[in-house]
């Protein structure tokens, strides 16, 4: 079994879908290979906050008995053949895919108003050489046919196998949406609204090298002798195995948060970052400080926290969010001050509304235009 199988047999354990056959052979490798069972260890108490928080508290008892009962010793059971990697990912896909679809349900809408704002829907593109555009929205496009394999698109998240060979390609998230794409690494990209990433399809010579403008939460697959790394507009991202987010949605401005692991990062200058860090990087001015991972992250549930945020820069987050055109007709209300959360997967009213009663700024949706007064 290769070290990406492994690493994907491990996130399906811990996602509760790996079938009886794959706990078997993870209950033998862990009983034979005391390196194994301390990444299983460790893997069950970093679930990341975005999974772990989708997980019911009877599916969590029921994780923890499992873990429990194969770790303190079930008896030794005959591995059975393993399935192959890109099985292993399309089972992987599946999981993650879940959960992002489960975490969009349905929601009454709230009380009347005179004009409700009417959000655009663009389609997620995934653009091929030769000028090869798919339409990941499309539900019919489950299997994309490319030189080496196919990519596996459903639930919304792409699956590029390891069979594929290497070509550039660009996945491309509008307004108002997120994807995820699993790369041949097994390496996990969970990307926000209005947001590019290039890859290739297969990695090849010494390093593993993509490129993203927006946000994305990257959960980076461990290679010792393959270093990952990140382009951003001004600069770069160097890893081994880690996950942190990356924000480039301001001109001239990254913000790094290290959740797990360390990086170095290039704009400028040289910076390396320890977990549980955030780099601001504007320019050649860099600053280092801590940060609250729930929050940073609270954008993969569909939700952003502001902290006595103005409304100017709660009215440039909003067109990302919902696609909304938005105006702002008092100059002298720009700089009102809100505390709160917009959370994407309820009406936009009802935050307008939280605003409009904390913060005093009164709003004017027409002709689909939302209009602070």
């Amino acid at each position: 079994m290769t070290q990406i199988e492994l690493e994907i047999l491990i996130q399906k354990y811990h996602l509760g879908i790996s079938t009886p056959q794959e706990n078997q052979v993870l209950t033998s490798l862990m009983e034979n290979d005391a390196t194994i069972r301390a990444m299983v260890e460790e893997d069950s108490q970093s679930l990341p906050p975005h999974l772990v928080d989708t997980i019911t508290d009877q599916k969590v008892a029921h994780q923890t008995e499992r873990m429990q009962a194969h770790l303190q010793g079930l008896h030794r059971k005959k591995a059975v053949r393993f399935y192959p990697a890109t099985a292993a990912a399309a089972a992987l896909l599946l999981a993650v895919g879940l959960y992002f679809w489960n975490r969009h349900p349905s929601h009454s809408s709230i009380g009347p108003t005179a004009q409700h704002v009417i959000l655009k829907q663009e389609a997620v593109l995934l653009n091929l050489p030769g000028g090869r555009k798919i339409n990941l929205s499309d539900t019919t496009n489950r299997l994309i046919a490319i030189d080496g394999g196919h990519l596996n698109n459903e639930n919304k998240t792409l699956a590029v196998p390891s069979t594929a060979k290497a070509q550039v390609a660009t996945l491309t998230v509008p307004v108002g949406k997120d994807y995820q794409i699993i790369l041949p690494d097994a390496t996990i990209i969970f990307l926000n609204s209005q947001t590019s990433l290039t890859f290739p399809t297969a990695f090849q010579g010494n390093t593993r090298e993509i490129s993203i403008d927006g946000e994305a939460y990257l959960q980076i697959a461990h290679q010792a002798t393959k270093p990952f790394i990140v382009h951003t507009k001004d600069g770069s991202i160097e890893v081994l195995g880690t996950a942190f987010n990356i924000n480039t949605y301001s001109t001239g401005t990254a913000t790094l948060s290290l959740v797990s692991g360390k990086v170095r990062a290039t704009y400028g200058k040289s910076t390396e970052l320890s977990a549980g860090q955030q780099l601001l990087a504007q320019g050649s001015r860099q600053e280092l400080h801590p940060f609250d991972s729930t929050k940073v992250l609270a954008w993969m549930k569909g939700i952003l926290y502001f902290n006595n945020t103005e409304l100017q820069d709660i009215a440039a987050v909003l067109p990302r969010w919902y696609g909304v055109e938005v105006v702002i007709d008092n100059p002298a209300t720009r700089r009102a001050h809100f505390t709160g959360q917009v959370n994407r997967n309820r009406p936009i009213e009802e935050f307008l509304e939280a605003m409009k009663e904390t913060a005093s700024v009164d709003y004017l949706i027409e002709n689909g235009i939302l209009h602070f007064k």
